[in-house]
C-alpha cells in the first residue's frame, strides 16, 4: 500500500510505502491484546509490591509460631516419655503384666492441605511444618493409647481398693478368744470335732461391728447359732456371728466396715456370752484370724 502526500504548490510529492500486514485485523487485534496484557501486569505488579511487606511478615510471624510449636511438641513428646517409663515402674511394682507398646502409627500427609501453596512457604520451612504436622498426629495417638493404659491401672487400683473394702480386716468384737479355729473337744458332747471359727468373750450387749464392707443375707434365728448374722463381702468372702443378743440390721442391708450389727449374747447352743466369729472363703471355713489387721 502507498500513501501519498501532494502539498499546494510546487512542493515535492511525499510517498509512503506501507506493508500489507500493517493494516491487517489480526495484527491490530494482537497488539490490542499485548497491550492490554502489558497494562495489566503493570497493575498486578504495583498491586503485589503493596502487598509484599505484609506478606513477609505474616510469614515471619507463621515461621516463629512454627519454631515455638517444635519446642512444645519436643516437651510433649518428653512428657510422654515420662508417662510411660512411670505406666511401667507402677506395674512392676504391683505385679501388672505389663501392656505392649502400641505399634508406630502411620501418618500421611500435613494435617492442613496444601501449606506451602497457601502460605507461601519456602521449601525449608514447608518440610518443617510438614514433619510438625505428622509429630503432633503421632503424639496425639500415642497420648491416646497411655491413657487408655491409665485408665486400665485406674480401674486396677478401684477394683483393688473395692476387694480390700470388702476383706474383713478388724475384730468384729473386743473381747478375749476362749476357743480358736480348728479341732477341738466340744464342750457340750466331749468329742474332738472342728471349730469352723473364733469364740470371742465379752460383756452382754458389746456392740459387734461388720469387719468389712457387705451386705446382710441373713439376719434371725438358726439352730445352735441362737440368733445369727451373715454377710456376703463379695470376692466369694462372707462371715457369721452367732449366739447374739440383738440384731441391728436387715436382710438386704449394705453395711460398711465398723458398723454395728448387733450385740453380743448367749443366744442357741452356748456356754456363756460370747460371740462366734466365722469366715469362708468360697464356701470353705478359714481361719478368721488370718485377716485380722488390728
Amino acid at each position: 500500500m502507498t500513501i501519498l502526500a501532494v502539498p499546494e504548490g510546487r512542493a515535492t510529492l511525499h510517498r509512503w510505502h506501507l506493508p500489507a500486514w500493517v493494516l491487517n485485523r489480526k495484527f491490530h487485534l494482537g497488539t490490542l491484546i499485548g497491550f492490554s496484557i502489558l497494562v495489566l501486569h503493570y497493575f498486578v505488579s504495583v498491586y503485589l509490591s503493596a502487598l509484599v511487606p505484609g506478606l513477609l511478615s505474616e510469614n515471619k510471624a507463621l515461621r516463629d509460631q512454627v519454631a515455638e510449636l517444635q519446642v512444645k511438641t519436643g516437651a510433649m513428646s518428653a512428657e510422654l516419655e515420662r508417662m510411660n517409663m512411670l505406666d511401667h515402674r507402677v506395674r512392676h511394682i504391683l505385679g501388672i503384666e505389663q501392656q505392649q507398646d502400641a505399634p508406630t502409627v502411620g501418618v500421611g500427609g500435613p494435617l492442613v492441605p496444601s501449606k506451602q501453596e497457601e502460605l507461601d512457604l519456602n521449601p525449608a520451612d514447608a518440610k518443617r511444618l510438614t514433619q510438625l504436622d505428622a509429630e503432633v498426629e503421632s503424639l496425639s495417638s500415642q497420648m491416646h493409647v497411655q491413657q487408655q493404659r491409665f485408665e486400665g491401672l485406674l480401674n486396677y487400683f478401684s477394683e483393688q481398693r473395692s476387694q480390700l473394702a470388702s476383706t474383713p480386716s478388724i475384730w468384729p468384737v473386743r473381747g478375749w478368744v476362749t476357743s480358736g479355729f480348728g479341732n477341738r473337744t466340744d464342750p457340750f458332747t466331749g468329742q474332738y470335732r472342728m471349730h469352723e471359727g473364733l469364740d470371742i468373750t465379752a460383756n452382754i450387749g458389746a456392740p459387734i461391728m461388720a469387719p468389712a464392707d457387705g451386705i446382710v443375707i441373713f439376719a434371725g434365728a438358726r439352730g445352735g447359732y441362737g440368733k445369727i448374722i451373715s454377710i456376703d463381702h463379695g470376692y466369694g468372702v462372707m462371715t457369721s456371728y452367732g449366739h447374739l443378743s440383738e440384731i441391728h440390721v436387715r436382710e438386704g442391708q449394705r453395711v460398711s466396715r465398723s458398723e454395728v450389727i448387733g450385740g453380743v449374747g448367749s443366744t442357741g447352743r452356748s456356754t456363756g456370752p460370747h460371740v462366734h466369729y466365722e469366715v469362708s472363703v468360697n464356701g470353705v471355713p478359714v481361719d478368721p484370724a488370718k485377716f485380722i489387721l488390728n
